[in-house]
């Protein structure tokens, strides 16, 4: 039935002009619309959904069907655009001016209201669930501050008024699951926009106005029931929350039950033991607006003697259990009232006929027992009487029970414990039946008169199947006279399986066992399964973890599996290991698409797989940065001045396919330079003394690719250096000999290598002075010349190099004894290579750098490949000392 909205809409329509709105819609008489949909449209989708529609005098009525399951994937929906083009497809526009929408509609079933919006292209547009109307018209606005998404999208649209395509109202497969029901009428009375929905206040209906004020007398006892949908009615179809108020001097009327009602509510009014006097009743009904109307009257109420009142009772049990209550002892009020507050006590009259009711005398505590394996409906009556005046009863009072079924265990007996094979032969229970691993199926036969079922509840509701323990798998037929056992293998699987035949009803579970599979394990060669991969061009690592084994299959489970290559790819080369894992690398770099190789694996039992094909999808590989110069080299003296390399020229050298931004880093390889990297400025500075070709390592990289390196030659060119002291101290005399012995190339080095040579300067007058064999020798000047303790006789030296470069430096010899401790004497032996003495059995070498620093010692001896890996961490020129030899190494 379609209900038009009358005068009372008209004046709400009228309300709106404070605001800007704009009527869609409207079946009322005397409305235009200012804002008419250019085209309307249906859609469905999924199985069993439809929607037929209609206009009525203005009004849409839309006849929804969906299924009543929640997949998600069914419904149907009517819809309309605001504005189309000229191949009538909806354009976008703006909605902004307004805060929401105001429908009028009458609705079976929930449904929804989507907003279309341009920017939403999943369909997740924003709307809001509508409830049912439950048969009256109803008024709701729908703001578009709480409109929401149907579901979480993984890419979140934000809600845009201004890029509006239409409207939907759509019903789904959801709404008939909540609503119970596959069909669905709604019918849309008006769309309007605006900022809100001016509602009528609630009324008190026609056929109650009359009574507003009124009187009605009640008798003790008595119930006065009023329906609030015959009393109030709201012309919006607005939910109304029912309030009463009682004003009675000496309380006399009491409501029957709950005192939260709305407008579908039924109200009881009673009035309580012995009432004195009237009672004012007010109904107050309030819409969601806080928009009210009232409704009173008089309860004029009558003292009258009354009876006793037996109230029904009804309990449920289970099934061969017992149902106690103590409705007798604490709350027997609930059973018997009397309206004068008379004491009444309760009287059995009659026996429950399928179960058993006692009642303990002290404790009034009733047991209700059902009998065995009954279930259904049992009963017994009683009265209520008053106990100062037993002939004052109340009427029968019925207790009605509900005996709840509970399924029981089937009885099985195996009456006899055989059944036969394929080949009719007899077998019994227990019995092991051998085959062969993934043997052929075959069909057991168990007669029917070899096993008695019973079921106590006499529905013969029970299945028979069959249960295997593993290795097999069994199902059970039957026919008029036997029950089929069909047995099947598991691949691959042996050992031995348990058989059982087993009676369900239906949630019981009774397993007989029949008889024992035993599998026999046969070998099987193990499986090979394709594989597909994504890789770059160029190299290709692919480790054992994701390799082609690891989807492989040895059904035997006992066996180490390994790969073997049977076909090469077409576009690349690929080295496969055993363990499966593999390098690819494409033949052309540039090269992109399918490619693909074939292999095989075996067990350690030698049996081969078919062969599997390994499937290849080569994608672009970001390139390596590529280098601009052919070489980066340049030549500098000894000992010279940073080199330095602008960022310009540092960032020239390299350039990259992908336009990607470039990172340089820089390192020395050999140590014979200093390297500084800073905002893209390149210095390099020779290490003091090194000379010779210095390695600098640059890498360049973008970040995604391989990065490149390359490299910078420095060759440094040696420039003579003056001999080095590398020793100034005192010496000593012997006091006995009157000798003193100094080895030369302890006093003084080359750091180039070169050989010296030395000249003996002026010394004291007492001593006379020689170098034999690169050894300083001091001894007498004659025989008359005498020493002294804790004078210093002084010696000076010099030594020069090939270009006649020199260094001196002066030696103090003391007698021996002197409080002045000096070297003792050494006498210097042939010099031999570094090489040589690094041979010698005790002593200590040690690494220095010019500095005179110990970067490193060891006890002797050590090899010549510990001595040059030593050497590798000083910078520059180093001195390797031999216990008293010293020898510079570049």
């Amino acid at each position: 039935m379609i209900k038009k909205i009358g005068i009372l809409t008209a004046g709400l329509l009228a309300g709106y002009a404070a605001a800007a709105t704009a009527v869609v819609f409207s079946d009322e008489d005397g409305v235009t619309a200012d804002k008419p949909y250019a085209q309307s449209y249906i859609y469905d989708y999924g199985s069993g959904a439809s929607i037929d529609t209609t206009n009525v005098n203005g009004a849409r009525v839309l006849d929804f069907t969906a299924p009543t399951t929640t997949d998600g994937k069914s419904g149907a929906g009517f819809g309309f655009s605001w504005v189309i083009d000229a191949s009538y497809k909806p354009k976008v526009t703006s909605i902004a001016t307004y805060k929401g929408v105001c429908l009028a509609y009458e609705a079976d079933a929930p449904f929804r209201v989507d907003f279309k919006q341009s920017t939403i292209t999943d369909d997740n547009y924003y709307g809001m669930e509508m409830a049912a109307t439950k048969g009256s018209l109803k008024r709701s606005y729908i703001a578009f501050s709480a409109l929401t998404q149907s579901w979480k999208s993984t890419k979140t649209v934000a809600w845009n008024s201004g890029s509006q395509l239409g409207v939907q109202f759509s019903f789904k497969d959801s709404h008939a699951k909540a609503a119970k029901s596959g069909s669905n009428t709604v019918t849309l009375h008006s769309f309007t926009l605006g900022d809100e929905c001016v509602t009528a206040a609630p009324n008190v209906t026609e056929g109650f106005a009359g009574y507003n004020g009124g009187s009605i007398d009640l008798a003790e006892g008595a119930v006065h029931t009023m329906n609030m949908a015959e009393v109030f009615e709201d012309a919006d179809g607005d939910d109304l929350t029912i309030t009463v108020k009682i004003v009675s001097e000496n309380n006399s009327v009491k409501l029957v039950d709950s005192t939260k009602y709305d407008q579908n509510s039924i109200i009881k009014f009673t009035t309580t033991p012995n009432p004195d006097g009237p009672a004012k009743v007010t109904l107050t009904a309030t819409d969601p607006t806080k928009k009210t109307a009232t409704f009173s009257f008089t309860i004029n109420t009558e003292d009258t003697e009354n009876l006793p009142v037996a109230q029904n009772m009804e309990f449920e049990v289970k099934e061969d259990s017992s149902y106690k209550s103590t409705l007798l002892v604490n709350n027997l009020t609930k059973i018997c009232s009397d309206a004068d507050g008379d004491a009444v006590e309760w009287v059995q009259l009659s026996e429950p006929e399928h179960g058993e009711l006692k009642i303990a005398a002290l404790t009034g505590i009733f047991t209700y027992t059902p009998a065995a394996n009954f279930y259904g409906k049992d009963s017994f009556t009683y009265k209520c009487v008053e106990k100062n005046n037993t002939d004052r009863e109340s009427e029968i009072g019925v207790a009605t029970i509900t005996v709840t079924n509970v399924n029981d265990a089937p009885v099985v007996k195996i009456l006899t414990k055989t059944f036969l094979n394929e080949d009719g032969d007899e077998k019994s229970f227990g019995d092991t039946l051998v085959v062969d691993e993934d043997f052929d199926d075959f069909v057991l036969v168990f007669p029917k008169e070899n096993i008695s079922i019973t079921d106590v509840d006499g529905d013969d509701d029970y299945t028979v199947t069959g249960k295997a323990s593993g290795v097999v798998t069994v199902s059970v037929s039957a026919t008029d006279d036997n029950y089929l056992i069909d047995v099947s293998a598991i691949k691959d699987a042996n050992g031995v399986a348990k058989v059982s035949l087993v009676v369900t009803d239906p949630a019981i579970s009774i397993p007989n066992v029949m008889f024992y599979v035993k599998v026999n394990p046969v070998a099987d060669a193990p499986i090979a399964k394709g594989d597909t991969y994504e890789v770059l061009q160029g190299k290709n690592e692919i480790t054992a973890k994701k390799g082609v084994l690891a989807n492989d299959e040895d059904p035997d489970g006992d066996s180490t599996l390994i790969a073997v290559l049977d076909v090469e790819p077409s576009e690349g080369t690929v080295v496969l290991a055993e363990d499966g894992s593999f390098v690819y690398t494409t033949t052309d770099e540039d090269y992109e698409g399918p490619d693909a190789f074939a292999y095989h694996i075996e067990n350690s039992a030698g049996l081969k797989s078919e062969m599997a094909v390994v499937m290849l999808d080569v994608k672009y590989r970001n390139k390596s940065p590529i280098m601009t110069v052919d070489a980066i080299d340049t030549t500098v003296m000894e000992d010279a001045a940073a080199i330095v390399y602008k960022k310009a020229i540092v960032t020239s050298w390299a350039t990259d396919v992908e336009k990607e931004a470039l990172t340089y880093s820089f390192e020395s390889k050999d140590g014979k330079t200093l390297v500084s990297y800073t905002s893209g400025i390149l210095t390099i500075t020779p290490v003091r003394n090194a000379f010779g070709e210095a390695i600098v390592v640059g890498t360049v990289t973008d970040g995604k690719s391989t990065p490149t390196e390359f490299n910078i030659t420095v060759n440094i060119t040696p420039v003579d250096d003056a001999p080095v002291v590398i020793w100034r101290g005192t010496a000593t005399i012997d006091g006995k000999k009157f000798v003193g012995e100094v080895p030369m190339d302890s006093i003084f080095t080359d750091v180039d290598g070169d050989e010296l040579g030395y000249i003996i300067g002026s010394h004291s007058k007492q001593l006379e002075v020689e170098i034999v064999d690169g050894v300083l020798k001091v001894s007498l000047a004659s025989d008359t010349v005498e020493l002294f303790k804790d004078v210093a006789y002084r010696v000076s030296l010099s030594a020069y190099d090939a270009n006649d470069t020199t260094k001196t430096v002066g030696v103090v010899f003391y007698l021996e004894g002197s409080s002045t401790t000096g070297i003792t004497p050494v006498v210097a032996s042939a010099k031999l290579n570094w090489q040589g003495a690094i041979q010698a059995n005790r002593g200590t070498v040690s690494m220095m750098d010019m500095q005179g620093r110990v970067m490193w010692t060891r006890r002797l001896p050590v090899s010549e490949s510990e001595v040059r890996a030593a050497a590798a961490t000083v910078q520059g020129r180093k001195i390797l000392k031999v216990n008293q030899q010293t020898w510079t190494i570049k």
